[in-house]
């Protein structure tokens, strides 16, 4: 049941991805609020998509992991976990 939500889940994100990259190009400062950011997929890809726009990262999840799953995402100034 896990993977089958998860599944549904990844169908969705990507569903917007289109609408959310054209939201991007358009805009020079950025606060993304990733809630149940789990291992950092989607903050990641907006890393990847903005390159050097002045952005502002969110992250929240009540996984007990997932500190160390985004370890790298944390040693950035600009992200915050919570």
């Amino acid at each position: 049941m896990k993977k089958l939500i998860y599944y549904i889940m990844s169908l969705i994100e990507h569903g917007l991805e289109s609408e959310i990259i054209k939201f991007l190009k358009k805009e020079k400062e950025l606060t993304v609020f990733d809630v149940g950011c789990y291992r950092g997929v989607f903050s990641k890809k907006i890393l990847e998509l903005v390159g050097k726009k002045k952005i502002k990262f969110y992250l929240f999840d009540v996984n007990k992991n997932v500190k160390k799953y985004i370890s790298n995402l944390l040693k950035l100034r600009n992200v915050h976990y919570n």
